[in-house]
């Protein structure tokens, strides 16, 4: 059973101070740190872009055949990207530290 919280939680919390908290223990695993962290910025940054081409893919059907190979290599790309994300998930999970 969860304990319960008698009383009310700061009104402000200070972030800053909570991250400087946990760095001594992040920066033990400095690689995975600027790994996962490189990893998520790349993530949203394809989130972002996905509409964007996906627009320019639809916007260049009506173009000839030779301006639809960008698009379409870079379909490729995701998707083989989208393939191979699992594997490395796995490979991280299997090399943490229990």
């Amino acid at each position: 059973m969860r304990p319960t919280r008698l009383e009310k939680p700061a009104a402000t919390r200070n972030n800053l101070k909570t991250i400087a908290a946990l760095l001594p223990y992040l920066w033990e695993f400095k690689v995975r740190v600027v790994l996962a962290l490189s990893l998520l910025v790349l993530a949203k940054l394809a989130n972002v872009s996905v509409p964007l081409v996906l627009k320019e893919i639809v916007d260049a059907l009506d173009q000839p055949r030779a301006m639809l190979i960008l698009p379409v290599f870079y379909w490729l790309v995701m998707a083989s990207c989208a393939y191979v994300a699992p594997y490395l998930e796995n490979c991280v999970t299997q090399s943490s530290p229990k």
